[in-house]
């Protein structure tokens, strides 16, 4: 049995992810991903950490099954569970992971938002007055603070990060602001102003929002399956996710009144 092949063995009797694995080593679940694939071995170092993480000798982690056997006795030639002292060491890391996760998001909407108000916002008499104002000269942007959409979007996002869904909140964060830039720009329609329908930058946005959080989802879901961000299923999602914005955006703006 290969190297990649015996650590892909230990981790799952050791109940672990990749992720998990990763996190306690101290590399990427890429790298993880690429030592269980052959695709490159892991230092003497990360080895030595391995086999403390899977409850093993090195010799049990690098030599044949019948030489560990021989040299360490067939009790020890069992993957042992972590102790509860990594899995407490493993927890609090995600923990933190999830927190940083959350709290870049929301310094990320921050900013967003009081870049926006500055430059967009009706002149008031005090600053404050202008931070916290739902009226704005971008129309898709006064709809989205007008309606609280904006701030469900943030807690959606941070709820997510804070889960461990860190693919979905970026994938849904992006296609967010992505959304507001599409419908800011198509969404003015000066021929529909006599019946009250001279802007579709609602629609837009909606469109390419519904269309993050599907392809969040897939996301999430190849993510579990260890999937590398540089592989051809990656390319088609990357491929997917941009023409299902395109088709939503084509959608409205084909379906606007003459």
């Amino acid at each position: 049995m290969a190297l990649g092949e015996r650590i892909k063995e230990h981790r799952k009797n050791a109940g672990l992810s990749q992720d998990m694995v990763a996190e306690l080593v101290g590399v990427s679940r890429q790298a993880v991903t690429k030592w269980e694939a052959e695709q490159s071995a892991p230092s003497t170092e990360n080895l030595i950490r391995l086999a403390q993480i899977f409850g093993i000798t090195v010799e049990q982690l690098i030599a044949a099954p019948a030489l560990a056997e021989t040299t360490s006795g067939s009790e020890n030639s069992i993957a042992k569970e972590p102790d509860a002292a990594t899995i407490q060491k493993q927890r609090l890391t995600r923990l933190k992971k999830n927190l940083l996760a959350a709290l870049s998001l929301l310094g990320i909407y921050l900013l967003i938002y009081l870049l926006l108000q500055i430059l967009f916002g009706y002149p008031d008499s005090s600053v404050l007055g202008v931070l916290v104002s739902t009226e704005s000269r971008l129309y898709l942007w006064g709809w989205l603070l007008h309606s609280r959409i904006f701030w469900l979007a943030l807690c959606l996002g941070i709820i997510s990060a804070l889960w461990g869904k860190w693919y979905f909140a970026s994938v849904t964060s992006l296609l967010f602001f992505a959304g507001i830039l599409a419908g800011e720009l198509l969404g003015p329609y000066p021929a529909g102003a006599a019946h009250g329908h001279d802007h579709y930058g609602w629609a837009i946005w909606g469109g390419i929002y519904f269309v993050s959080i599907i392809m969040g989802i897939v996301a999430e879901a190849m993510k579990k399956r260890n999937i590398p961000l540089r592989s051809r299923a990656a390319a088609v999602w990357l491929i997917v996710t941009a023409a299902g914005c395109d088709a939503a955006v084509l959608l409205v703006l084909l379906s606007r009144p003459d």
